[in-house]
C-alpha cells in the first residue's frame, strides 16, 4: 500500500472524508492544507518540504504550486476530478448541515453564495495560473492548472472522474487487505 498519499480536487469533491479513510488505513493523521494557508509562500513550501521528507502521510488540499514538493514525494496521488454541480451540490449540503448544527464557521448565504461561485464554476473555468499567480495567491487555483500540474506524475495519479469511480475507490480502502495501489 502507499505510505504518502496526496488527495487533490476542488471544494465539494471529498478529499477531506477520502483522505481521513486513507490516514486511518495507513496509521497516521491526514494534513489538511486549509490548515497551513496563511503563510508566506516560501514557508508554505517549507512545510511542504518538511511534512513530504516523512516517511508516511496523506495530506488533502486544492493548492498547486507551493506543494510540489508533496507532489514530487507522493507514492499515490488522488485527483477527485468531479463534475461542478456534484461539487456545487456538496457544498450547500455541507453549508446547511453545519448551520442546523450550529457550528459553521462561515454563516449566512451571502458567505455560501460566494463560495459556491468560486468553487464550482470559477475553479472549474479559470485558466491554467501560473507559478507567480499561485505564488501570490494559493487560491489561484483551477482544474486546468491541477491538469497541468499533475501531467509529470501521471504514472502515479489515479483520475477519480465520477461518484462511481469514488465509491470502487472507497471499498478497496475499506477492505484491509486489498491494495489501493
Amino acid at each position: 500500500m502507499a505510505q504518502r498519499i496526496q488527495v487533490i480536487g476542488a471544494a465539494g469533491s471529498g478529499k477531506t472524508t477520502l483522505a481521513r479513510q486513507l490516514a486511518a488505513r495507513i496509521g497516521v493523521e491526514a494534513l489538511d492544507l486549509d490548515s497551513v494557508i496563511g503563510r508566506d509562500a516560501v514557508e508554505l513550501r517549507q512545510a511542504c518540504e518538511r511534512f513530504a521528507a516523512e516517511p508516511a502521510w496523506v495530506c488533502e488540499g486544492i493548492y498547486c504550486g507551493w506543494t510540489d514538493p508533496l507532489l514530487r514525494a507522493a507514492d499515490r496521488i488522488i485527483w477527485l476530478d468531479l463534475p461542478p454541480v456534484l461539487s456545487a451540490y456538496r457544498i450547500i449540503r455541507r453549508h446547511v448541515r453545519n448551520s442546523v448544527g450550529g457550528n459553521n464557521p462561515h454563516k449566512g448565504v451571502r458567505l455560501l453564495v460566494g463560495f459556491t461561485y468560486d468553487a464550482a464554476w470559477r475553479y472549474f473555468h479559470r485558466p491554467v495560473a501560473s507559478d507567480d499567480e499561485l505564488a501570490r495567491n494559493p487560491g489561484a487555483n483551477s482544474r486546468a492548472t491541477v491538469d497541468q500540474r499533475l501531467r509529470p506524475y501521471a504514472s502515479k495519479v489515479i483520475h477519480v472522474r465520477t461518484r462511481t469511480d469514488v465509491r470502487r475507490l472507497s471499498d478497496l480502502i475499506e477492505v484491509s487487505d486489498a491494495p489501493i495501489d
